[in-house]
């Protein structure tokens, strides 16, 4: 889950304040003032999933964010890996 606030005065100008792990509840906050913080927008994945007409979620639009921690939790849970996973 993935928080934005205004930072001017139009409706476009947003900027990301901060990003929850779905699963979990793990957040993580940018501080405007610090630059450094946004590397750690990395350590979340985002997906976004539309399922298609006749799909059990007959045309649902997903949207969720998790941390490293449960994305290696929901991988290591898979009988076939995705290509690449080291571990």
């Amino acid at each position: 889950m993935r928080d934005y606030k205004q930072i001017e005065k139009t409706e476009i100008d947003y900027k990301l304040s901060s990003i929850t792990c779905n699963k979990c509840g793990t957040t993580h906050t940018f501080k405007s003032e610090n630059q450094f913080t946004e590397w750690q927008e990395e350590t979340f994945q985002s997906f976004d999933f539309t399922f298609g007409y006749g799909s059990k979620f007959d045309e649902e639009h997903w949207k969720f964010d998790l941390c490293e921690d449960c994305l290696e939790e929901l991988v290591d849970s898979f009988v076939h890996k995705p290509e690449g996973y080291r571990k």
